[in-house]
C-alpha cells in the first residue's frame, strides 16, 4: 500500500473513533468519564498497532497533524464527548505528546505499543471501572480521589501488557518474572500520585525507565 494511503487510512480511523464517540454522546449512550475514556481506550489500541504497518516517519506525521487539532478542539470546546467534564486536566494533550515523544525515540515496536497501552488502555479501564464500582472503596492521594478497584484494574491490565511486551521482546527467565512483578507495581504507584493528566507523561517515563533497568534494548 502506498505510504500516503497508509497514513491517510490511519488518520481516517482516528477520525472515525472521534466521530463515533461524538455520535454516542449525542445519542446519550455514553457520557462523562465513559465518553472520554471510550476515546482514550479506542485510540490507544489503534495507535499501539501503528508499528505493525507504519514507519516512524509516518507516525511522526500523524502526531504532528493530530496534536494541533486536539489543541484547537480543546480551546473551542468542539468535541463535547471529550470535554463535557469540567475539571482541570491536560491529559488530552499530554497523552498524545507523550506518545509522539516515545515515537521520536524509535524504540522497539513492543516497547512503543506497551507504553501507549499503559497510557490509554490501562489508565482508561481503571477510570471506567473506578467510576462504576469505586464509590465504596475510594481513597485520596494529595486530595484527589482514587479507588482500590480502579488501581487494581490498572495493575492487572498493566501486568498483562507487560507480560506480552516482554514475551515479544524475547525476554525470559528471571528478568521476565521480575518485569511482570515490578513494572505493574511501579506504574500503578506513578498513576496514583499523578494528577492534571500528568500521569500520561510520568507513565511514559516510568515505563521506559523500567525497560532500560531490566536490560531491554529499547531499539
Amino acid at each position: 500500500m502506498p505510504i500516503m494511503l497508509q497514513t491517510a487510512s490511519a488518520l481516517s480511523i482516528v477520525l472515525v473513533i472521534a466521530l463515533t464517540a461524538e455520535y454516542l454522546w449525542r445519542k446519550k449512550l455514553i457520557h462523562g468519564e465513559y465518553a472520554r475514556k471510550f476515546v482514550h481506550i479506542a485510540l490507544s489500541i489503534h495507535i499501539a498497532l501503528f508499528p505493525l504497518y507504519l514507519s516512524w516517519r509516518q507516525i511522526w506525521i500523524i502526531g504532528a497533524i493530530c496534536i494541533p487539532v486536539i489543541v484547537v478542539c480543546r480551546l473551542l470546546g468542539i468535541s463535547k464527548s471529550v470535554y463535557e467534564i469540567d475539571r482541570k486536566s491536560w491529559g488530552d494533550i499530554i497523552g498524545p505528546v507523550a506518545m509522539l515523544g516515545c515515537a521520536l525515540l524509535q524504540p522497539a515496536a513492543a516497547v512503543f505499543s506497551a507504553t501507549v497501552l499503559y497510557i490509554g488502555l490501562a489508565d482508561g479501564l481503571a477510570a471506567v471501572v473506578g467510576t462504576k464500582f469505586g464509590q465504596n472503596n475510594a481513597y485520596k492521594v494529595f486530595g484527589y480521589k482514587k479507588s482500590l478497584v480502579g488501581s487494581a484494574t490498572f495493575f492487572i491490565v498493566a501486568l498483562g501488557i507487560t507480560a506480552m511486551a516482554f514475551f515479544a521482546l524475547g525476554v525470559d527467565g528471571s528478568n521476565f518474572i521480575l518485569a511482570i512483578v515490578l513494572v505493574p507495581v511501579l506504574l500503578t504507584l506513578v498513576e496514583n500520585i499523578s494528577y492534571y493528566g500528568v500521569d500520561n507523561l510520568l507513565i511514559l517515563l516510568a515505563s521506559l525507565l523500567s525497560f532500560m533497568l531490566l536490560d531491554v534494548n529499547l531499539a
